[in-house]
């Protein structure tokens, strides 16, 4: 039985650690999954169940980020009807993804501002802009 245990071990010890294959990532279907955020946004306020002020965010993300439909287009489409809660919110986003950290400048020169009082979606745009390191550099003031 000794003899056995030991054989294994030596052959485990030759062989190495046993390697999995691959994962495939998941893709979706960009196109589809534009259309459906531009059917959200274009019928936000007929769509029947669903509450207009706080539907629409996501849709709107979407198609900013992976979309070719104009930003007015966009934002237009959530400021109709019942304007969609964070509308403000997800402009002040895209103004920091597309100006960088001239973006940053509503707040005014006070880091602690900035962290107390950006929203999450405005949070996320500010560690995407550099991986990070200005989103960081802004804690590290605060502290």
């Amino acid at each position: 039985m000794r003899s056995l245990i030991g054989a294994a071990l030596i052959a485990g010890a030759f062989l190495g650690p046993a390697r999995a294959a691959p994962i495939p990532q998941m893709q979706c279907d960009r196109d589809l999954l534009l259309d459906m955020a531009h059917e959200i946004l274009d019928r936000r306020g007929q769509l029947t169940g669903l509450h207009g002020r706080s539907f629409g965010g996501t849709a709107a993300y979407l198609s900013l980020r992976y979309g070719s439909r104009p930003v007015d287009d966009i934002f237009t489409a959530l400021e109709e009807g019942q304007p969609a809660n964070q509308v403000d919110q997800l402009r002040m986003a895209y103004l920091i993804a597309q100006n960088g950290r001239d973006g940053l400048r509503a707040w005014g020169s006070e880091p602690s501002r900035i962290l107390a009082s950006a929203s999450l979606h405005e949070q996320r745009a500010i560690l995407l802009l550099d991986n990070g390191t200005t989103f960081f550099r802004i804690l590290g003031e605060v502290q």
